[in-house]
């Protein structure tokens, strides 16, 4: 079972709500493997709390996307804290890429059209001048 991410959780920084899909995912995914691996409650809440301190500051979305491909690269496995934590690392990474390209399109976009109609000995008369001018 993939977390699905049509359920609306608000994206926030500290978001139990995410830890808890999350945990309820792993255990439908790995079944009897997750419950052998966290049979003592100790170890269950260890592994909560050690999994709501390391994937502080992401959004719901990314913890979503991270543990969503951690699973599809390695369904066999119960996924380390590290691993979640990489991909969703991974995951933010390409997200802050993308809206920084988006940014730059729209700067780019925002930038005169440049005159298509000049002719060849335009052009070249333009140049000439431009070089004339730095030496």
């Amino acid at each position: 079972m993939q977390i699905s991410s049509t359920r609306e959780i608000s994206p926030q920084i500290d978001n139990p709500q995410a830890i808890n899909l999350l945990i309820d995912a792993m255990r439908a995914d790995f079944g009897e493997r997750f419950i052998r691996q966290f049979h003592e409650d100790i170890h269950f809440q260890q592994f909560k709390r050690r999994l709501r301190t390391v994937l502080l500051g992401y959004t719901t979305n990314q913890i979503v996307a991270g543990y969503n491909n951690v699973v599809k690269a390695n369904p066999s496995f119960i996924p380390t804290i590290p691993e979640i934590e990489q991909s969703c690392r991974t995951v933010r990474n390409a997200a802050v890429k993308s809206e920084r390209e988006k940014r730059q399109m729209e700067t780019f976009k925002a930038l005169p059209t440049p005159d298509l109609d000049m002719d060849k000995q335009s052009i070249l008369r333009q140049m000439r001048n431009v070089l004339k001018n730095k030496i």
